[in-house]
């Protein structure tokens, strides 16, 4: 089988989406997946992917302007892939146990590996 080939496109204002965005990519890349990331803003259409992860952040309970439009340019080749959102937000720190999120695997094309972020 060949390698899984993964678009990753991020939007971030303060650095942190970007951080997991390149964390997310080294872990599906040690699973064996080709890995191109990058920020929306220069993100070209999913064209000769098998996967799309979007991650952006959350500020005044809206995504970025830059990953909506991203996704309403290339909204129906998305809903044709395998397509992933994270989302990164200050109101999701908190360590209450209604906040705690136990990591699953992710299996992509072969790839499965279980990702703990935080």
């Amino acid at each position: 089988m060949d390698q899984p080939h993964i678009l990753v496109v991020y939007q971030s204002m303060d650095g942190h989406t970007e951080r997991i965005a390149e964390r997310i990519a080294d872990e599906l890349r040690t699973g064996g997946a080709e890995v191109t990331i990058t920020r929306a803003t220069a993100a070209t259409a999913p064209v000769d992917v098998d996967v799309v992860v979007l991650g952006d952040s959350i500020h005044a309970g809206q995504h970025s302007a830059e990953l909506t439009e991203y996704v309403e340019r290339n909204l129906a080749t998305l809903n044709a892939l395998p397509t992933a959102l994270f989302q990164v937000c200050l109101t999701s720190a908190g360590r209450g146990p209604q906040l705690a999120i136990k990591p699953r695997p992710c299996c992509v094309a072969g790839v499965a590996r279980e990702v703990q972020l935080c």
